[in-house]
């Protein structure tokens, strides 16, 4: 779920992994593929702050505790220091912000080379455990560019040695900008390649006012191309 607190089990309302694992076989069954909704900028909201000011956004950062001892994430996030403690998210275009908790749900500290490893491994379980064919990735733009340039291709690698060589990641990014959605596809911007694709919120946010909405985000829409893998 969008709350995560264990990222190797299924809340017991969803179901079971043996039973995703099934609809799986079934789909594939079918000639049809296994999309899974995967989630890296945040866990469930279990770590708070005592510190003055809190939950206001600071970039110095605030001394993080659990909300109630008595419940933690799991295994390697049962540890407040894989978490930024900076507070919510005032202003949603500071890049600074970024440190900051999402309505505030816990910020995995992303930069962090073990937090990376842990997340690709939770990664390569999912594949394991279920046989999916690709992730569909919330919140991207909350998470610095360095940690898909080195968590995507880690991904890609585990699942052409699974077979999967055309594991498919597509993530959302909130923007209107197709400059700034473009640039977490492929190699855009130059490094590692990312995403193969994003979902297109510039058309959503071009074509939003055409049916009564208003518009957010800026830009202009102008045809945000998926990126390729392999030539």
């Amino acid at each position: 779920g969008y709350a995560t607190r264990d990222f190797r089990a299924i809340a017991p309302h969803f179901g079971t992994l043996a039973g995703l694992r099934a609809l799986g076989d079934s789909l594939h069954a079918r000639g049809m593929v296994l999309v899974l909704d995967v989630i890296v900028n945040h866990m469930g909201d279990l770590i708070d702050s005592a510190s003055p000011g809190y939950p206001t956004f600071s970039a110095t950062g605030y001394t993080p505790r659990w909300t109630n001892a008595a419940k933690r994430h799991a295994g390697f996030f049962d540890d407040l220091t894989r978490f930024h403690a900076n507070g919510g998210i005032q202003n949603w275009v500071d890049p600074d912000q970024v440190l900051g908790e999402l309505f505030s749900l816990d910020d995995l500290r992303t930069e962090d080379t073990a937090v990376r490893a842990e997340l690709a491994a939770i990664a390569t379980f999912l594949i394991d455990s279920t046989d999916c064919d690709g992730f569909r990735l919330d919140t991207v733009k909350h998470v610095e560019m360095g940690f898909w340039q080195t968590w995507a291709p880690a991904v890609h690698a585990a699942a052409a040695a699974r077979g999967k060589a055309r594991f498919f990641l597509f993530g959302e990014v909130f923007d209107g900008s197709d400059a700034k959605c473009a640039s977490y596809t492929g190699t855009s911007g130059g490094g590692p390649f990312k995403l193969d694709a994003i979902t297109h919120y510039p058309l959503y946010f071009a074509k939003t006012p055409l049916v009564g909405g208003e518009k957010r985000g800026g830009g202009k829409a102008t045809g945000t191309r998926r990126a390729r893998r392999g030539g």
